[in-house]
């Protein structure tokens, strides 16, 4: 058998001979052999003593099996699960790994810094304890489908450890055994917080676009009309939408200038001018227009946007055509906003009035011609240079950075950088549309700034602090050293106060909730017992008005449990007091009984000696 032990192995194999001199019998351990073409192959192996009919050990026996298939399917596994932990750790979104009843049992680094909890905070706590109440519903009703081997998809909202909600997709697995039952859940949330505000935005720039004075238009790539507003169909004389829906552009207009103006977008991607419309009864009126082809964010063309005017009065009044630039170089002049036009280096050729007043500029001919870049310093620099490039691309971007006016007056900007596409499809300028956000800025500053002083003022406060919404749930919490909480923090911030407090200080704090709805304050005082001692707490309701809109109210509590003892000592003082007064009382009308008693015995002695002097009197005056 030696011929099949590798040479760095053949001390292991003496050392398993002397063992099996003592044991006499090896089972199931695993070491390597050679084949023949001298590879090295992984082997379980069990060894026993051979012995003859008279018991002699005549040789042994050895049981080899190959298990190199077994072994590549271990390593194999490993680096499946190696490969797996590091997916779980990498990916940006949240990634949890649930139990059969709900509760957390793992999850990524994304989870713990998507909602604002520590890893440990998580681990075995159930999820629907970190949801919304529409969301525990929507969990209830999804759970079983999970637990039945099916795969699910939702919106969700996590409520944030500091109380924010967290819009999300989340999307959950069930993780099966060898025996294809469930054990495990997995689950995957990405944030759409963002994009819910984003889609409330669009909702409102859909609002504002169907209510629009202008008549608005889309339509896909070949002019096929998919949207327009009242407006539209208003302007062209129909009496619904749906007899524009699904018809094409060139059935609008009157003469040649459709078929230029798809020329012009086919090319430029935009055009602006002016056209002769025809309405439903056949009559034209002159139309302004502005078109522009809508790309996606792989820069496809999907559909055309147009804007019409009626300018059958402006006509009228000034009897004869704007050309569309000089209508834009007005629009653009009468802007509040800072226009800014650069050559494809970045340098100013031209700068909006409303610009020039922002910036409190006296000579705009000292900055033409000199880099807009160099306007800015440190990061706000770099930002402007990388818009400028992404700029001479064919990239629009967006930047926030901060640039004084020439008289030195702070302000700071939102900028967007877009390209101006010439006729040959290639940036030929880049414009630059600055908004001032200086307002905005310094209102976030004093924002944060007043918040600063708000924790501070709470954590030197000795008085126990608590936050609620609108929904009477706790959302913040502030306790002395001093104080003991009734329940632990995790268990109250983000639950209602009858869930945590008893009936009769929920009775209590209920009527003092509703008051502070109605914008005031009010004081009451309760008992409760915490670690087996009774305390007693003056409680003052207060509401939290934003934008004149009731959003929650603040709770101060107040330890008055040793004002609650001297109270009662006073009380037990006052009633010995009174008792003492009682006895004393009595005894002064017993004294004042005897007194009275002798007071007439006195007053009856002094009638009779009185009497016995008037008859001594008058018996003198008898012997005379």
């Amino acid at each position: 058998m030696s011929v099949l032990v590798p040479d760095d192995l053949i001390p292991e194999q003496k050392e398993t001979f002397q063992k099996l001199k003592k044991v006499k019998s090896i089972s199931n351990y695993e070491t390597i052999r050679k084949a023949k073409n001298n590879n090295r192959i992984p082997v379980e192996m069990s060894v026993s003593v051979m012995h003859n009919n008279a018991g002699d050990e005549i040789g042994t026996t050895e049981i080899i099996r190959d298990i190199t298939e077994r072994k590549t399917a271990v390593l194999e596994l490993e680096k499946s699960e190696e490969h797996y932990r590091l997916l779980f750790n990498v990916l940006p979104y949240s990634c949890e790994i649930f139990d059969t009843k709900g509760r957390i049992i793992d999850c990524n680094p994304s989870t713990v810094k998507m909602f604002g909890y520590e890893k440990n905070e998580l681990i075995g706590q159930l999820i629907t304890n970190f949801v919304d109440e529409d969301t525990i519903k929507s969990f209830q009703s999804l759970f079983p489908k999970i637990l039945n081997g099916e795969k699910v998809s939702s919106e969700a909202t996590w409520v944030h450890k500091n109380g924010s909600n967290i819009n999300i997709i989340r999307s959950a697995a069930p993780i099966l055994d060898s025996n294809g039952k469930v054990e495990f859940i997995f689950g995957l949330s990405v944030d759409i917080t963002e994009r819910k505000q984003m889609e409330e935005s669009l909702l409102m720039k859909d609002y504002a676009v169907a209510s629009s004075i202008n008549a608005i238009v889309i339509t896909d790539m070949e002019g096929v009309v998919v949207y327009l507003n009242d407006a539209t169909v208003k302007m062209w004389g129909y009496k619904n939408e749906d007899e524009l829906i699904g018809r094409n552009l060139i059935d609008f207009w009157d003469g040649e200038g459709i078929y230029q103006t798809m020329e012009a977008l086919e090319k430029k991607g935009f055009r602006f001018g002016e056209d002769i419309g025809k309405k439903f009864d056949g009559s034209v009126f002159p139309v302004q227009f502005s078109a522009s082809i809508v790309k996606d964010y792989e820069g496809n063309p999907i559909y055309i946007f147009g804007s019409f005017i009626d300018i059958t009065e402006r006509k009228q009044t000034e009897g004869s055509l704007r050309k569309s630039e000089e209508f834009n170089r007005q629009i653009i002049e009468n802007s509040s906003d800072c226009i800014k036009v650069l050559d494809l280096t970045g340098n100013l050729q031209y700068m909006s009035p409303g610009g020039q007043k922002l910036l409190e500029v006296k000579n705009i001919q000292n900055y033409i011609g000199k880099s807009w870049i160099n306007f800015f310093k440190d990061v706000d620099r770099k930002a402007a240079q990388k818009a400028v490039k992404e700029g001479t691309q064919g990239k629009s971007s967006q930047i926030k950075v901060y640039l004084p006016t020439e008289k030195g007056n702070p302000k700071w900007w939102d900028a967007i950088v877009s390209p101006i596409i010439g006729t040959d499809g290639k940036p030929i300028n880049l414009l630059v549309l600055s908004r001032d956000i200086t307002f905005e800025v310094q209102f976030n500053k004093e924002l944060t700034e007043s918040e600063e002083k708000f924790r501070n003022l709470v954590t030197s406060m000795d008085d126990l602090v608590f936050g609620f919404d609108e929904n009477k749930r706790f959302t913040y919490y502030h306790s002395p050293k001093s104080e003991t909480l009734f329940v632990k923090p995790e268990d109250f911030i983000g639950k209602i106060f009858s869930e945590i407090m008893a009936p009769h200080i929920n009775d209590l704090f209920e009527k003092a909730y509703n008051k502070a709805k109605s914008g005031k304050s009010s004081t009451f005082e309760y008992d409760m017992e915490i670690e087996g001692i009774k305390k007693w707490y003056s409680a003052r309701i207060s509401p939290v008005i934003l934008n004149n809109n009731f959003s929650g109210a603040l709770a101060i509590m107040r330890n008055i449990s040793e004002i609650k003892k001297a109270e009662e000592e006073i009380l037990k003082l006052n009633t010995g007091l009174e008792q003492k007064v009682k006895e004393r009382t009595a005894e002064q009308e017993k004294t004042l009984k005897e007194v009275e008693r002798m007071n007439e015995l006195f007053v009856g002695r002094e009638f009779r000696i009185k009497e016995l002097r008037d008859e001594i009197e008058q018996l003198k005056q008898d012997k005379r």
